[in-house]
């Protein structure tokens, strides 16, 4: 573990602690202002520092990291921030408590775990990944040559230009009025549809109401109808018993009744055959079984009497039941339930008026939303074009600085080119709020405003710029970078930046000028810088030396700041290669005599 350095200023990274991730058993930094230089061999774990940094931005978590052994890796970094560092008022917001040990510093530690939730923290209080990297955006810059490819994407033009205009705020603005505008418009789209839809369930609603008003339906008269119809059906069933029972009595040729007169017949003649003898069977025997049919057929005559009902009577319950039954059908299954759906209908015919009144305030939302983004976009593009030409010469400047003299760079706007795309997502019943004009300036806007930047560059004299990432090597992506943010950060917004090889694709007396360059950026801020090139490392106002070193079998990283006599000697070896000369340590030392009298240090 490394001693503690004393701080010239409050805003920068303190103590970078690493454990278990790759070779990095347990390692701890404690990082100077200006400019911090880590040199070491290749594999050492010098980009352990910048790994550990991105991790502690919430970057993207590789379990493949964790040490072997080790089923989690932990990285956390304390930083002491300006008082009036926005940091201070996003802690605040997210309810996030100050180490009341040390109320003016900030620690940040990431968890990463093979098994388990990756975990976060700030000040031993856990938070979301997306809170940390809210929070260490404003504290970590980190340049590698992965993000020296940012340049090669022309969105990031426009954000680099607005930072040297200082348009944050108007940018802002602007962002949140485009956005409420195209909110506005998909609002109006989606009441629109929610209308025509409740316009279509009114009618149905409207149609199903007339229907049950039509009907009329009563309680007593339902009753009433349903007695009516239960006596047809009832009757149309007695008169098909009362028939047969007719047929089987009296009308026909084989009925009892005929049958027994053919019977008493026969029993006359056998009384008049007997003569004077005593028949047991007489025809006062066939009259009595007579009698009692016939009353039989009177009985059943009064009994269709009791059946009997009125025809138009009962074919005006049929047709009440009908329409009763329908309703019952669709809406019941008593007539309560019928009334509950008048209710119902009533209810939705009349909910329009709300959703009208809402599409009323919506309508007159886009005008103003999109009114407010047009007239914002347009002091934006006043401020960007007043700015392109001074970002234009300040980066020149820097570039000349870092061995590029003849460098054309210019910074120039295009239109966004949204008016095409953004058309076909803007509805009609949106569209015709605005007028002609305010419509085609409106949709000429793009999320970044009427325009957008792109950095165009020529490094040879006599060739016209051309987009960036159509003419930039990695050498020159790599010094346009650190030209862009010497001009950028000024003032110095970050505590702590960090540049991974940015030396790539450059030596000589290049590199000793990016060296300059670097601790010049660094006069008032702090940086970490990994290099291979002793022109880039003599400039160092803490020379850290990386390198790897076996225990229990195993490769073990270590981290230590080089002393006077270390430090010439890992000059001497980067400028030599692995034997060391005398030539190269004077080489090495006079590379330290030039590097002294640079602002930074």
């Amino acid at each position: 573990m490394l001693s503690t350095l004393s701080f010239k200023e409050p805003k920068m990274l303190i103590r970078l602690h690493i454990q278990n991730l790759a070779i990095a058993e347990n390692v701890c930094v404690s990082l100077s202002t200006g400019l911090n230089i880590i040199t070491g061999e290749t594999g050492a774990g010098k980009s352990l520092l910048v790994d550990g940094l991105a991790l502690l931005r919430g970057g993207k978590v590789e379990t493949s990291l964790i040490r072997d052994g080790s089923e989690s890796a932990s990285v956390s970094g304390t930083f002491k921030p300006q008082s009036d560092s926005v940091v201070w008022t996003l802690l605040e917001s997210h309810g996030c408590l100050r180490d009341t040990e040390a109320p003016d510093e900030i620690t940040l530690r990431r968890v990463i775990s093979r098994t388990a939730k990756h975990r976060a923290y700030i000040n031993d209080t856990q938070i979301s990944t997306r809170i940390l990297q809210e929070l260490a955006a404003e504290l970590i810059d980190i340049s590698s040559q992965f993000d020296n490819q940012k340049l090669l994407n022309p969105e990031t033009h426009t954000l680099y230009l607005d930072e040297f205009a200082e348009t944050a705020d108007l940018r802002i603005a602007y962002t949140e009025s485009w956005h409420k505008a195209w909110s506005d418009a998909g609002e109006i789209d989606r009441i629109e549809k929610e209308l025509a839809l409740q316009k279509r369930e009114q009618d149905l609603c409207q149609f199903e109401l007339n229907q049950i008003d039509q009907a009329d339906l009563r309680d007593e008269e339902w009753q009433r109808v349903q007695r009516v119809v239960s006596l047809g059906q009832k009757a149309t069933q007695a008169g098909r018993l009362i028939n047969d029972l007719k047929h089987i009595l009296s009308d026909s040729d084989q009925s009892f009744i005929s049958q027994l007169s053919i019977c008493r017949k026969s029993v006359e003649r056998l009384g008049k055959l007997s003569g004077s003898e005593k028949l047991p069977l007489t025809t006062e025997k066939v009259d009595e079984i007579s009698a009692h049919l016939e009353e039989l057929a009177q009985q059943i005559d009064a009994t269709e009497d009791v059946f009997r009902i009125d025809e138009q009577e009962l074919q005006e319950a049929f047709a009440r039941a009908e329409t009763y039954n329908t309703l019952l059908q669709k809406f019941g299954p008593n007539l309560d339930d019928v009334r509950a759906h008048r209710e119902h209908c009533l209810q939705k015919i009349s909910q329009s008026d709300a959703l009208h009144e809402d599409l009323v305030k919506v309508r007159q939302n886009l005008r103003k939303d999109a009114g407010s983004a047009i007239e914002l976009a347009a002091k934006l593009s006043r401020r960007r074009r007043g700015a392109t030409r001074m970002l234009s010469t300040s980066i020149e400047k820097a570039l000349a600085e870092l061995g590029m003299p003849r460098t054309q760079f210019v910074c120039d706007l295009q239109s966004s080119c949204a008016g095409a795309s953004s058309a076909k997502f803007l509805s009609p019943a949106a569209a015709e709020q605005l007028t002609p004009d305010q419509l085609e300036s409106f949709l000429s806007l793009s999320r970044s405003g009427a325009e957008r930047a792109q950095f165009m560059m020529s490094a040879n004299a006599g060739i016209a710029p051309q987009p960036i990432e159509r003419v930039a090597s990695g050498g020159e992506l790599s010094r346009t970078m650190l030209a862009i943010k010497s001009v950028l950060f000024e003032d110095g917004a970050m505590s702590v930046f960090v540049f991974d090889e940015i030396d790539t694709g450059i030596s000589g007396s290049i590199a000793s000028k990016v060296g300059r360059k670097l601790a010049e950026f660094c006069a008032k801020r702090q940086a970490l810088c990994i290099t291979h090139l002793a022109q880039v490392a003599c400039f160092a106002n803490c020379h850290f030396i990386a390198a790897k070193s076996l225990k229990n079998g195993k490769t073990v990283a270590q981290m230590k700041i080089a002393s006077a006599q270390e430090r010439v000697q890992a000059l001497a070896g980067m400028v030599a290669g692995e034997k060391v000369t005398k030539e190269s340590l004077a080489q090495a030392q006079a590379l330290l005599s030039e590097a002294q009298g640079v602002e930074s240090r």
